[in-house]
């Protein structure tokens, strides 16, 4: 798979590259090129055969509407209406098809021809087979083999990169042979040698073999990255030990519990594969909107608070409150931010279910990047930001809501900026509401949430070097 690739489609390199530092620029090249080919020649297929059902044809249209309004230039064209997929990972290739009939130009039906030796009469051609066919053809034609086994015939699920995807399930998740080495490195690691305070002393290649594994076993595990902050914390951390073994505290060996008991669930742990049509455009029933921010002025103490506002049953709701002076001392605006978010969240969710008002998707406009980069990874190095992100998802996934975060800038949230200074500031905010013909409530923020006591307590930890 290594080599340079030059005009005429091949490269030369007298060494083998895979595994060497250089592999990933040499292999990706060629990778590169045969998606490149292989798209070509799939493309010039589908033109042989053009889709006829309705619904491929609404699917095509809809897809240059959409090249035509993002101004794509003709080359990328084809990056939009197309009835395949392709994608490789150095020598990992894999794709997805529209599976409907093939129909040449004058609209008469292709048939498979028989196979010799075979009984029965000749099939209908599909174009998912024909796209499988070709694309073996060109990996082939560039002198290529595809691995002996390996290869998965068009189908409603398929074994890529360690995980399988479930079309039928609309699910991805680990392979059982992942899940099983995976739990057995943990039980591994986990049988180490114990220190004072149940710490563990391991062998850091060990430990960041594991790491690597879970980092990939999240993408197809609900929170799972979030259940990767301490085991990643002591993977970096710096120790004295003999043969720079790493520490492992109690912190770290509840997430590789966690992750154990996930890595041997029946049926196995999953992730539903991305549809950004599957959240709901604004306006549509379930999909609760809110705005919030967080303000922190040492010099002004009293304009240092938070707030959130939405629109719930033609009601504008709102809450609003003064940070305490150690809140304001203690904590960065981040965190102040991040923790307005989740005032939000569970305030506005607690008045839905009071008044009967159902939702399932939660769309959140924040005016600070780092709490929306924490909330969209569903993670955070600072220890304290970590813990309001692992509270928050940990809810959702009780309650069955999901949440996109999206970043507003500070000039158009300004009816929450308003809001999270009090005073006149707030009085205004509350008028140009007033104005807009929609009554008014003022809601609390539900303990439970307002309290940060255990994000001061995890920060003190962290602080402490206490993992």
């Amino acid at each position: 798979m290594s080599g340079f690739v030059h005009s005429d489609g091949f490269g030369f390199h007298p060494r083998i590259q895979f595994g060497q530092r250089e592999a990933p620029v040499l292999c990706g090249r060629q990778s590169c090129f045969l998606v490149w080919a292989i798209q070509r020649e799939l493309a010039q297929l589908d033109e042989a055969y053009p889709a006829v059902e309705p619904a491929d044809l609404r699917w095509l249209q809809q897809r240059r509407e959409a090249a035509v309004t993002a101004k794509t230039v003709e080359e990328d064209a084809y990056r939009w209406a197309v009835l395949v997929f392709t994608l490789m990972y150095v020598d990992d290739i894999g794709a997805a098809s529209i599976n409907d009939l093939i129909f040449d130009h004058r609209g008469a039906l292709v048939m498979l021809a028989r196979a010799s030796g075979q009984e029965g009469t000749p099939g209908q051609q599909r174009r998912a087979s024909l796209h499988f066919a070709a694309a073996v053809g060109v990996v082939k034609h560039f002198g290529h083999a595809d691995s002996e086994g390996k290869s998965w015939l068009p189908g409603e699920y398929m074994d890529f990169l360690g995980a399988t995807l479930d079309l039928e399930e609309a699910v991805i998740y680990l392979t059982e042979l992942k899940r099983t080495s995976y739990a057995l490195a943990i039980v591994a690691l986990l049988g180490g040698e114990t220190a004072s305070k149940g710490e563990l002393h391991v062998n850091a290649d060990e430990l960041n073999s594991l790491c690597h594994k879970l980092l990939h076993a999240a993408c197809t595990v609900v929170l799972g990255r979030v259940h990767t902050f301490y085991i990643l914390r002591a993977l970096r951390a710096k120790t004295r030990l003999a043969g720079g073994r790493k520490v492992v505290g109690q912190r770290a060996q509840s997430e590789l519990l966690w992750w154990l008991a996930r890595l041997r669930a029946v049926p196995p742990e999953s992730c539903p594969l991305a549809s950004r049509s599957a959240f709901p455009r604004q306006g549509a029933p379930g999909l609760l909107v809110y705005y919030a921010d967080a303000s922190r002025e040492l010099l002004s103490p009293g304009e240092s608070g938070y707030d959130g506002w939405s629109i719930i049953g033609g009601t504008f709701v709102y809450f609003d409150g003064r940070w305490t002076d150690d809140e304001v001392r203690d904590f960065h605006i981040n965190a102040l931010e991040l923790a307005t978010m989740n005032f939000a969240a569970f305030t506005f969710l607690a008045y839905a279910a009071s008044v009967e008002v159902g939702i399932s998707h939660l769309l959140e406009f924040t005016d600070n990047e780092a709490a929306e980069f924490a909330t969209d990874r569903g993670k955070s190095r600072a220890p304290g930001m970590h813990e309001l992100v692992r509270r928050r998802n940990d809810e959702f996934v009780r309650l069955g809501v999901v949440a996109a975060s999206t970043r507003v800038t500070s000039i158009d949230n300004d009816v929450a900026d308003r809001l999270s200074r009090g005073g006149e500031q707030l009085q205004d905010a509350l008028r140009i509401a007033r104005e807009a013909g929609l009554p008014l409530l003022r809601l609390q923020v539900p303990p439970v949430w307002r309290s940060l006591a255990a994000v001061v307590e995890v920060s003190r930890l962290a602080a402490a070097g206490i993992q």
